[in-house]
């Protein structure tokens, strides 16, 4: 399975999911993207430290903004927010069947400008909500 995480930015929030996802399921293809992300920036330092603390690594991810080829190759898009949700709506409605909103409900907290703690806790969130993620 093609897999797509989706968040604002692609440097915290997305990178992470994809890192946890592809850790779980070494056999799917897994991306990421930002709906307002500026391309070719590296990960969140603190979103960097999280995930070495998992034994992963986000050092050679960069940023990557949210385009139509990226929503054409996945079989599922997985969002962070119903915000993220309603943006593909409105722009690309023929995909929105493949999107799924991580947290039913809610939307992950962005700890973009926060510290570890912060980065930290939205990492263990991302790891219970992927461990019920139905796709």
């Amino acid at each position: 399975m093609k897999v797509l995480f989706v968040c604002t930015g692609n440097t915290c929030r997305s990178p992470m999911a994809q890192a946890l996802y592809q850790h779980a399921h070494p056999t799917d293809q897994v991306r990421s993207a930002g709906l307002a992300a500026r391309a070719g920036e590296p990960a969140a330092v603190a979103a960097r430290q999280v995930m070495q603390a998992r034994g992963l690594s986000l050092e050679s991810h960069r940023s990557v903004r949210l385009e139509e080829d990226l929503l054409d190759w996945a079989d599922r898009v997985v969002v962070m927010s119903e915000r993220h949700l309603q943006a593909i709506a409105n722009g690309w409605p023929e995909y929105l069947a493949r999107v799924r909103l991580l947290k039913p409900g809610g939307s992950v907290a962005d700890p973009y400008g926060g510290d570890l703690a912060e980065y930290a806790e939205c990492a263990d969130e991302l790891e219970e909500l992927l461990q019920h993620l139905d796709l």
